[in-house]
């Protein structure tokens, strides 16, 4: 048991290492080719483990192939391309938090969408959650927030943030029919169909990547590290200690996130980010518990 809280805690950890690489990366201007590239790796590992576990066999209906599409559009391109654009204008670790709020977004989703019923105790997270947000993402000028004066990085982390939102919401009705696994492994495949025009239309960048060895080792480590041993970790963690105790671990994911930007981008978190940060892993702990108990 002891063995799948430490596989949580590293999923958190790669995670979160997104921000600092796409950071760093940031210089080369080409988010859909640092994307590319990362998902390729990430494929890779996914196809070698679902083979493994004799999960890569797929039944190819026009549905299924809606729905895996609209899973790769949602999830690895839009989220994935925001994200990496994003971090060529704004800081990692604020990146990292406002994205942390993506399970508090999902539940109010849920509720005007389905209208699935929130707790008073998950509506005061919410709040909380939005609250904390727009600490980060003003500054600490809450009053810009309210007039829409927040910057470029900024507004491209909160739409990337609806796009994972999409994709967690997408793809329940899928992930009960077939492995989560499965899924995952044929939705990178899509995604990386999808974002191969924009990766030829730079392949210039693409060709500098490929001969900075150590840019590219980065890149493809951290693929594999977050998009497929992550993925499958958080599976292995709901199927062994359930969706509550699963999910408290999503709320390390922006506590790493800002301690990696500090130690690898020497990004010192100002009071706005660690009073809103704490607020949203309050929040985080709060809905996440309370939704998934119900």
């Amino acid at each position: 048991m002891r063995l799948i809280h430490m596989k949580l805690t590293l999923m958190a950890l790669f995670w979160a290492s997104s921000y600092p690489l796409g950071r760093y990366v940031a210089h080369f201007e080409a988010p859909s080719v640092v994307v590319f590239i990362r998902l390729f790796a990430g494929f890779l590992a996914l196809v070698a483990i679902a083979h493994h576990r004799g999960q890569l066999k797929i039944k190819i209906t026009p549905q299924n192939i809606l729905r895996l599409s609209f899973l790769s559009l949602s999830g690895f391109c839009f989220h994935n391309y925001l994200i990496f654009k994003a971090l060529g204008h704004a800081q990692a670790n604020v990146g990292a938090v406002i994205n942390g709020a993506i399970p508090i977004i999902v539940t109010v989703l849920d509720f005007l969408l389905f209208g699935r019923r929130l707790s008073g105790l998950a509506v005061f997270g919410v709040v909380l959650a939005f609250v904390g947000t727009a600490v980060v993402v003003s500054h600490g000028s809450f009053g810009d927030f309210l007039n829409g004066q927040i910057g470029y990085g900024e507004i491209m982390f909160l739409v990337a943030a609806f796009g994972w939102s999409a994709f967690t919401i997408g793809s329940r009705e899928l992930f009960q029919s077939i492995s989560p696994l499965t899924v995952m492994t044929y939705a990178a495949l899509v995604a990386l169909l999808f974002l191969l025009p924009a990766v030829l239309l730079n392949i210039e960048t693409l060709i500098a990547i490929v001969s900075d060895s150590k840019t590219l080792l980065l890149i493809c480590v951290q693929g594999v590290l977050s998009v497929s041993f992550g993925f499958v970790w958080f599976n292995e963690g709901v199927k062994h200690i359930g969706v509550a105790n699963t999910s408290v671990y999503l709320n390390l994911v922006p506590v790493f996130g800002v301690i990696l930007s500090a130690i690898m981008l020497s990004e010192i978190p100002d009071r706005p980010l660690l009073l809103g940060g704490a607020m949203v892993v309050i929040a985080l702990l709060i809905v996440t518990r309370t939704q998934a108990a119900r």
